[in-house]
């Protein structure tokens, strides 16, 4: 029986951890609360890729790598818009500022 009630909870686990794996939408936010009666909202979504960032074309991390942003402001705000571009540029810059002690 016991065999029988650790599969049932392994089952349950898993499934459990299925459900819960981060979906990004179709615009790159895995959450979108809106601010009831405004369009305030707090967004989260993957940072873009470092190596994406000065191109015409940006590309987000994957959600799995853990890089996320977690954005307070317009409903409308594109991930991989010019704002977010700028906004994780200087973020980075201000970092390699950091860890060189400026």
């Amino acid at each position: 029986m016991k065999i029988g009630q650790v599969f049932l909870c392994t089952y349950i686990l898993a499934d459990t951890l299925t459900a819960a794996r981060v979906s990004l939408g179709a615009d790159g936010v895995l959450l979108r609360e809106r601010l009831p009666g405004s369009n305030y909202c707090r967004l989260q979504f993957p940072a873009i890729r470092e190596d994406t960032l000065a191109t015409a074309h940006p590309v987000l991390k994957s959600p799995d790598a853990g890089d996320l942003i977690d954005f307070y402001g317009p409903c409308d705000e594109n991930p991989l818009g010019p704002r977010q571009v700028l906004l994780q540029k200087q973020a980075i810059q201000r970092l390699r500022r950091m860890e060189r002690g400026n």
